[in-house]
């Protein structure tokens, strides 16, 4: 039920992406920020340093996130825009988004590959599955190397 929750958290985003702010991208042509793979650990720390909590939304495959995506998408020219753009994925690609939920900013990061998507989001406000940061040096390690297997 918890991934249920994110998920529709996650649809919720992506269903006005485009009135989110776009923040960076591992693709050089979608975003006003080109992030090279090698860096993105450490952009994503940034967030790690900033929020108080994340949710963990790893391990869908590609098929079975889109099956979840119809299952509680609209039809509209978005919904199927958003469809073909992670269908087109092949290789790894990653991107951040920003969105105002009205009580503070989420941030956020989608892994995609050619079979899986993977993401994380950081906030300061409260939710159930809500994770912690604990801002100590060991724990964000610890974080790094966790986000680090999203990517592989």
């Amino acid at each position: 039920m918890k991934k249920i929750k994110l998920l529709l958290c996650f649809i919720i985003f992506t269903s006005s992406v485009y009135g989110q702010q776009f923040l960076w991208s591992t693709s050089e042509n979608t975003a006003p920020k080109y992030v090279p793979l090698e860096n993105i650990t450490s952009e994503v720390l940034n967030y790690f340093d900033h929020y108080q909590l994340y949710h963990d939304g790893a391990g869908y495959s590609k098929n079975n996130f889109l099956k979840v995506i119809e299952k509680y998408g609209d039809k509209t020219e978005s919904w199927k825009n958003f469809k073909q753009m992670i269908l087109k994925i092949e290789t790894l690609t990653v991107f951040a988004i920003r969105s105002n939920t009205g009580e503070g900013s989420e941030i956020l990061i989608i892994c995609i590959t050619k079979d899986n998507v993977n993401f994380v989001s950081f906030s300061n406000n409260y939710e159930s599955g809500s994770q912690m940061i604990i801002h100590v040096e060991s724990e964000r390690k610890k974080f790094a190397k966790w986000f680090e297997t999203l990517m592989n």
